[in-house]
């Protein structure tokens, strides 16, 4: 790209930003000064500067709902000693308490799994959740966790879903019984299986692979070095910050960061190594692929949870195109035009924030065209439709019919 092309996308993101902060409502800056980490004064300096003015409380719970940052609102509204109306109070509180028990469960669980997986003889490694709750916060109560993501090889897939359907989930969405050609187009085409537990509610993630994209994560995978966290008298296997730090980066961007909890968590996990370490971190993703997100989630921690950055990084990010238009669509992602308590999904075409998002967090060519043709094989078609495999090519062709197809079933019913 020109320096004249960079100088004009750079205008542009700049002019995106500043609109869309100056849109933004006061809640929302509540929302994110309770989610810098660790505790400080000045933390509850920056809480009590947002909420100086008038506030629609009912407004802060529903950017807090939305972003799901119970746990971290509660924490920092306390510590700066603000008060709530009573009804918010006692809305929060319940929300923040729930959220403390699920993660009890949850943390429960994780050992549990990993124990079978162990005495199935089944490498599995545990990433997010409790895992990054106690690396990032030593607090498991803080963190939101929607469900328990684990890795595993993709020559063990089989091997651990009957490990979790012994342990008593099932298939979210069920398979038919799967051919050998239709069990690898679907580890091809797709990167892991949601089992449901019935009892507790929990769900779990099974993972072959944490990105569509190969390219965007290179050798983050079970081949690493790993780290270990003690949940009870377990040790549960999870990356190291290094690999961790890569996969959070490509997690959040592949989702525009349009919720706030991702960012934070982040944050969090940066605030466990020395700032000087953030610039080897950062060098660490380029080497990887995931170079671009991890430059937007860095600009967006500075500018939003106060992230020190060596102000040589923070200068080589800005005067980059890209990275300074990727944090200006996350933020867009965030709050739209002062949407920050409505759901990126009921948002006007809010899934294509997300979409571009991915096109622009990769390099190259090869990068853009594995993007694009991703969308060409659905993981539905290869489970309904077994196809022999001369003719696997057909999945492409019947991918636009098929579609239209179910969407005329469910516009019908």
């Amino acid at each position: 790209m020109s320096r004249t092309c960079k100088s004009i996308v750079g205008r542009a993101a700049k002019t995106l930003t500043a609109n869309t902060l100056a849109k933004a409502p006061p809640e929302f800056f509540i929302a994110v000064a309770c989610c810098r980490w660790p505790p400080s004064e000045s933390r509850s300096d920056a809480i009590r500067s947002a909420a100086g003015g008038s506030v629609d409380w009912a407004r802060f719970l529903r950017i807090v709902a939305r972003h799901r940052i119970w746990g971290l609102a509660r924490q920092g509204l306390e510590q700066a000693g603000v008060a709530l109306p009573p009804d918010i109070q006692r809305a929060l509180d319940a929300k923040a308490s729930a959220l403390s028990r699920r993660n009890l469960v949850l943390a429960a669980e994780t050992a549990r799994l990993c124990r079978l997986f162990r005495e199935a003889a089944v490498a599995a490694v545990f990433v997010k959740g409790v895992t990054l709750a106690k690396l990032a916060y030593t607090d498991i109560s803080l963190k939101h966790s929607l469900d328990i993501d684990v890795l595993v090889s993709s020559t063990d897939v089989r091997k651990a879903r009957a490990v979790l359907e012994q342990a008593g989930y099932a298939l979210k969405h069920p398979l038919p019984a799967v051919t050998e050609t239709q069990l690898e187009m679907l580890l091809k085409h797709g990167k892991e299986w949601e089992f449901l537990r019935a009892a507790g509610a929990v769900t779990t993630e099974l993972h072959w692979t944490l990105t569509y994209n190969g390219l965007l994560m290179r050798d983050v995978d079970l081949s690493c070095p790993l780290a270990a966290v003690r949940v009870g008298d377990v040790e549960i296997p999870t990356f190291r910050v290094e690999e961790l730090f890569v996969y959070l980066c490509a997690h959040g961007a592949q989702h525009a960061w349009f919720r706030i909890k991702w960012l934070a968590d982040l944050a969090a996990l940066l605030a466990t190594v020395p700032s000087a370490d953030v610039e080897r971190l950062y060098r660490a993703a380029q080497r990887r692929g995931s170079g671009r997100c991890a430059a937007q989630v860095l600009l967006l921690c500075e500018r939003l949870l106060a992230v020190e950055l060596p102000p040589t990084l923070s200068a080589e990010l800005r005067r980059t195109a890209t990275a300074p238009l990727l944090e200006a669509l996350a933020l867009d992602a965030m709050l739209g035009e002062g949407e920050a308590d409505v759901e990126l999904t009921d948002r006007a075409f809010g899934h294509l924030r997300v979409v571009l998002s991915s096109l622009l967090i990769g390099e190259g060519g090869s990068y853009l065209w594995r993007e694009i043709t991703r969308y060409s094989v659905s993981a539905q078609d290869v489970a309904t439709f077994p196809l022999p495999p001369r003719l696997t090519w057909l999945y492409v062709v019947l991918r636009a019919p098929l579609w239209a197809l179910r969407r005329l079933k469910l516009a019908r019913n």
